[in-house]
């Protein structure tokens, strides 16, 4: 292979989220080291209750069904989790540990749509949305940005 042929480069497979949240409790401070300004030390340390927290949440919360998400730091101390689905939906989330709260999008390409999400992940009930959300259901997308329907 020349250095001008471009190297064939595989993305590994997603691991359990537990294993990938034990692996962020040892991150030191500036963690994210050359990606900000010159001399200024990037990437907190990620608070131990906010992963606890998470951990048991996903492990009591996540349908074992669905597939793991990539799982990855923030350099403002939270985690970002990113899926891939057939026909090109991708989700991506990052959540907030301190306040619990979750936020991202949902792309689906035909129609090409994207749709922010918000969820409070300190509620059990949001929990029970997750799912829904990941999957792309039209149920949940009427619930959250349009107008209320009777439940049935």
């Amino acid at each position: 292979m020349s250095d001008h042929e471009p190297r064939k480069v595989s993305m590994p497979h997603p691991v359990s989220i537990s294993t990938r949240l034990d692996e962020f409790r040892l991150l030191e401070p500036g963690w994210l080291a050359g990606y900000g300004p010159p001399g200024v030390s990037c990437g907190l340390v990620i608070d131990t209750a906010g992963l606890d927290w998470l951990d048991a949440a996903f492990s009591k919360h996540y349908p074992k069904g669905l597939p793991l998400p990539f799982t990855y730091p923030t350099e403002d101390g939270g985690i970002y989790f990113e899926w891939g689905f057939k026909g090109g939906v991708d989700v991506s989330f990052k959540i907030d540990l301190t306040t619990k709260v979750g936020q991202g999008f949902l792309h689906i390409p035909r129609p090409d749509e994207s749709k922010e999400i918000t969820l409070d992940l300190s509620d059990p009930e949001e929990w029970l949305r997750f799912p829904a959300l990941l999957l792309g259901s039209d149920d949940y997308w009427r619930e959250v940005n349009g107008p209320k329907e009777a439940k049935r």
